[in-house]
């Protein structure tokens, strides 16, 4: 279909979103920034913020370059932009560009060829000294003591690592683990391969159990003994069932009986027989008692025996579970029965707390709760034998440290229009402290954050600027009209998608639809609550609180302009991109249009980088669609000769964390 433009996946944020597209090269005046088809790369349009270790990404700070450092520990970029080199006229002076006589930074003009004390020279510029050579500093390690070391070049210090693990853990893979643990949930330190008692191995790591299936235990049955088999799933031992009764006792269902013997006949008169000698009586053996022994009533690592049992008499196991309940020790239970018709006696020990419920330990065969999470957690898992149950962060809220914190995300607060010429080299810039009347099409500014400097955008207040739209305003024109948006960070929150609208503009003619032309809806706009709006003009607006942003403008053939606008609002629950779709439509034989429509379910898609998290994205008669609660948004439009290319997003309202969503940083 011609979409060698896409021979390479490169991930782009946009929006708070995750686009995996084209990048394109825009030569401007004095830098040659990152573009995305006319979209300017910074922190609201930029490569994507997951990293590697040893990977940095280009950032701007005032009248220099810098780049933010890939933190390994949290798998993204630093916030923090570190100096790397200043513009001509500016020297870096701890950490910041400071205008200077040398072009190149340094600092003893005339000659220009050393830098200052805080400052090191690489590839002829003067850099901002992170640390000094081979040295380390000490860092965070659960359970440890780690140490990091100064890099080559002395930008940073590299990786954290593990110098020494606390008394009772050991090393495994740069972590402190505890000794009488394992990765995969073992108990024979080190190896790490055999499961404790009461769980079971199941291909990957140990799993806690009750009991094993089939396996069968003695029980306790009234004047008898019993037995009870572990079901199938092992969850639990089955009904205590009659196994033998003792003696004068018959089974009869499942109880033990007593005997009753029937009456004794009258004897028939008998002649009385002669005296007979008296026999010597024989001697009646002496009875014995049982007694429990030593255990009894005592906490005991295995079934007891022998004189632990019992002092005195016959031992009898009535109980002697061996399952593992958490919260529960074992139990231990047997008679001491008499001998010689002595007396019997019932005897019991507890055995050893194997395990506890989720957010407890044990401590003196008892469980206890854990107290080591932070605010704004939830236990995972026991604590074994210590106060350390493992936790993770609530929705909202991400691990920090041993601390739980607020995730944040971006509202949009300000919209600026600008264009350049770049044969005469004029600037101009609106906003609407500026220009008012720029209000009354949807430009805005929730607080003095938009400002324009010698004709350039400029967002102040802690709020960024970026250029998110970008067009030739007429067919071989020389000015390039922009919109650029101020965003700012805000706790926990976010900013959602609600309408779009299509629009163009001819000469001084416009043309503008919206969901509520059939025409447009069928071409898959929306408006989630009368968002959206044409004015009398045909100029597209948004309402019902929500703010104009122009998502997408480019020239067509016939020297007209097609947008594609969002009305936004700003929200906790966010739009999140959840599929990419890419299309085209060509002019064909005898003038017919050509569509053409891949997603990610086509091997050619999949090549392109494109993807889908749930069915949501579709191509019917190689028009783009969405559906599954998902809406479309054209993100990217650009005209090659005769054939418009188009970069499509189904997007979903959700708060829901995801890997295809990234918020801004």
């Amino acid at each position: 279909m011609g979409l060698g433009f896409l021979n390479k996946k490169v991930v782009i944020k946009f929006f708070g979103f995750l686009l995996p597209g084209i990048v394109a090269l825009l030569a401007f005046q004095n830098c040659s920034p990152v573009v995305f088809s006319g979209f300017t790369e910074n922190r609201l349009l930029s490569v994507d913020q997951s990293c590697k270790e040893g990977e940095t990404l280009a950032c701007r700070i005032e009248n220099g370059d810098g780049i933010r450092e890939c933190n390994t520990e949290l798998g993204e970029f630093d916030k923090n932009c570190q100096l790397v080199k200043c513009d001509p006229g500016f020297e870096p002076i701890k950490g910041k560009c400071l205008p200077s006589d040398c072009s190149n930074g340094a600092i003893n003009p005339p000659q220009c060829d050393s830098c200052s004390v805080e400052n090191i020279i690489i590839s002829g510029q003067c850099v901002v000294k992170a640390c000094e050579k081979d040295e380390t500093k000490e860092c965070y390690i659960e359970n440890g003591t780690g140490q990091k070391i100064c890099n080559n070049l002395q930008t940073r210090f590299e990786l954290c690592q593990v110098v020494k693990c606390n008394e009772g853990y050991h090393q495994e893979n740069n972590k402190c683990v505890i000794n009488s643990e394992c990765a995969n949930g073992a108990v024979n330190f080190p190896e790490c391969d055999e499961c404790q008692f009461g769980s079971q191995f199941d291909g990957t790591k140990c799993v806690k159990h009750y009991c094993d299936p089939g396996h069968t235990q003695s029980c306790l049955i009234a004047n008898g003994v019993g037995k009870q088999t572990c079901k199938d799933d092992g969850s639990e031992y089955g009904l205590c069932l009659v196994d033998k009764c003792n003696t004068g006792f018959v089974i009869l269902g499942n109880m033990c009986i007593r005997v009753i013997a029937p009456p004794t006949p009258t004897p028939t008169p008998t002649p009385t027989p002669p005296p007979t000698p008296t026999p010597t009586p024989t001697p009646t053996p002496t009875p014995i008692n049982g007694v429990c022994g030593s255990a009894n009533g005592k906490i005991v690592s295995s079934a007891p025996k022998g004189t632990e049992a019992c002092l005195s008499g016959t031992l009898e196991y009535l109980a002697q579970p061996g399952v593992v309940i958490p919260d529960q020790p074992e139990k231990h239970v047997w008679q001491c029965k008499g001998i010689n018709g002595g007396s019997s006696v019932m005897c019991s020990a507890t055995g050893v707390l194997s395990f506890c419920s989720v957010g407890k330990y044990v401590s003196n065969n008892q469980c206890v709760a854990c107290t080591n999470k932070p605010e704004n957690s939830t236990y995972i898992s026991d604590g074994g034998s210590t106060n350390s149950c493992a936790w993770s962060c609530n929705a909202g809220f991400s691990k920090s440290g041993n601390m739980c914190v607020q995730t944040s995300g971006q509202a949009i607060v300000a919209y600026i229009y600008s264009d350049y010429d770049s044969d005469s080299g004029a600037k101009n810039c609106k906003t609407i402290h500026s220009d008012p009347s720029i209000k009354n099409v949807g430009y805005f500014d929730d607080g003095n954050y938009s400002s324009c400097n010698g004709g350039a955008p400029v967002c102040a207040n802690g709020s960024n600027a970026v250029g998110i739209s970008k067009t030739k305003v007429a067919v071989n024109s020389t000015v390039t009209k922009t919109h650029t948006v101020c965003y700012k960070d805000e706790a926990n929150l976010g900013f959602r998608v609600v309408a779009t609208i299509y629009s163009r503009q001819i000469g001084s003619t416009n043309e503008c639809l919206t969901a509520t032309d059939s025409n447009a809806a069928n071409k898959g706009y929306f408006d989630l609550g009368g968002y959206s709006l044409c004015d009398k003009s045909n100029i597209p607006l948004c309402a019902n609180g929500s703010k104009k942003v122009v998502l997408s403008m480019s020239e067509q053939v016939d020297g007209s302009i097609k947008y594609h606008t969002g009305c936004i609002i700003n929200s906790s629950v966010k739009s999140k991109i959840v599929a990419i779709i890419n299309s085209q439509t060509a002019t064909g034989g005898a003038g017919k249009a050509v569509d053409t429509c891949y997603t990610a379910n086509d091997q050619i898609g999949k090549d392109q980088g494109l993807y889908d998290f749930g069915g949501y994205s579709k191509c019917v008669n190689n028009i783009p669609l969405c559906q599954n609660g998902s809406y479309k948004i054209i993100f990217q439009q650009m005209l090659e000769g005769s054939t418009i290319k188009y970069f499509t997003a189904c997007i979903k309202d959700t708060n829901e964390k995801g890997e295809d969503i990234l918020s801004l940083r």
